[in-house]
């Protein structure tokens, strides 16, 4: 009896280490190859009140996370940054930033990929020369990007029930501003 009650803590404990998968980066320097993959229920990097935060000049950042109950804050403040970021499950909140706290940003270029119901997209850059590619499939999306910089976005979102927001200002540069939106669903 004695054994059975020890193997079935183990797997109680197995499961309960597997739905919490948090971690929390802040890096300063500059050429940072970082390479995050969360798997399974609970990944988290970061929170609201102190996002993941990286910050130096040509970073190549790529995060993963697939599961259920994925969520993420993160800043990033630098030049000539790549952001790959990925997002596979249901119920998932992504709040990314780019020089919003008043510090330096730019000449960078983000690929999000949401896919999964439920999802919350919050982003703020403050930036110039900024290419922002969003993809999110599923249901029930919200994206919310407020952009003050010379920005060329693409927003694809395929699913139901989407609310988009985008809020581009500042100065436009020689070439403007641009939002291109494929959008099909609901």
């Amino acid at each position: 009896m004695k054994r059975i009650f020890t193997t079935i803590s183990l797997v109680l404990a197995a499961f309960t280490a597997q739905a919490n998968n948090e971690i929390y980066v802040e890096q300063i320097g500059s050429g940072l190859v970082l390479d995050i993959t969360q798997t399974g229920s609970g990944n988290k990097l970061g929170t609201a009140s102190t996002p993941a935060s990286i910050q130096g000049n040509n970073n190549v950042i790529e995060i993963s996370q697939i599961g259920n109950d994925n969520t993420m804050a993160f800043k990033i403040d630098s030049y000539a940054a790549e952001v790959s970021m990925s997002v596979i499950g249901s119920s998932n909140t992504v709040d990314f930033k780019c020089g919003a706290d008043g510090t330096a940003c730019g000449g960078h270029k983000t690929n999000l990929n949401i896919e999964g119901s439920s999802n919350m997209l919050t982003a703020t850059v403050t930036a110039n020369d900024v290419t922002n590619s969003i993809n999110i499939h599923g249901d029930s999306n919200i994206m919310n990007m407020s952009i003050s910089s010379k920005a060329t976005n693409t927003f694809n979102v395929t699913g139901s029930d989407n609310s988009i927001t985008s809020v581009q200002s500042g100065v436009a540069g020689v070439l403007g501003h641009s939002i291109t939106l494929n959008h099909t669903g609901n």
